[in-house]
């Protein structure tokens, strides 16, 4: 009728803690290639960034755009990993999501451009 309190061996919570801190470091890494591949987009002259406030940013500094990107992500993973201590949980899942997000981003960058070049070929 009730359900015992689950435990988890010290094993259990090593490994999910590899598994957050695996997360977190694709999530800057992801972060970086995002910033750098746009920037690399722009200057060839293949893309625009869709941001208006990065936008903004990459036209007066790129230097800057990339401490604010690089920024922003880092108080997200300092966050996360203060919150996985109160609830590892949901810490988890909020940075999978995440990661899920940047590896979506990542995969635009290496396909998007093919895809938008071809179509435009194909149907115009």
């Amino acid at each position: 009728m009730f359900n015992k309190p689950t435990t988890f061996s010290p094993h259990d919570l090593a490994r999910g803690w590899l598994y957050l801190l695996m997360l977190l470091f694709l999530i800057i890494y992801l972060n970086l290639y995002d910033i750098l591949h746009t920037m690399q987009l722009i200057r060839e002259g293949l893309a625009v960034e869709g941001n208006p406030l990065m936008r903004y940013l990459l036209e007066k500094s790129p230097a800057g755009a990339v401490m604010l990107k690089m920024t922003v992500v880092a108080f997200f993973v300092t966050v996360v990993g203060i919150y996985a201590r109160i609830n590892f949980q949901r810490a988890l899942v909020a940075s999978a999501l995440v990661a899920m997000l940047y590896s979506l981003v990542a995969i635009w960058h290496l396909t998007g451009l093919h895809l938008t070049t071809w179509y435009i070929s194909t149907f115009q």
